[in-house]
């Protein structure tokens, strides 16, 4: 269990990363609360994770304070021309 205020590894923040990723892509607009009950943490543990994820661009956020809602951003991959098989 991750307590608020603890000293947590790089590591240990990446993995709550891709957790917290994880589950907003299986339903995206959750709240920190919701995502917090669903990974079964305490929500205090999700602020740096979720800091990250908003400024690396991978997720957006719509609301204010206790509604914050959070959305993975959708990339596409576009190949690049002449790239085709054939």
């Amino acid at each position: 269990m991750v307590w608020y205020g603890t000293v947590r590894r790089p590591r240990e923040v990446r993995e709550l990363e891709a957790r917290v990723l994880a589950a907003l892509r299986e339903r995206p607009g959750l709240t920190r609360m919701d995502v917090a009950a669903r990974l079964g943490v305490e929500p205090p543990a999700l602020a740096l994770p979720i800091v990250h994820l908003l400024r690396a661009g991978i997720l957006s956020r719509e609301g204010h304070k206790a509604k914050t809602t959070y959305r993975p951003r959708l990339v596409e991959v576009v190949p690049a021309e002449g790239s085709g098989t054939g």
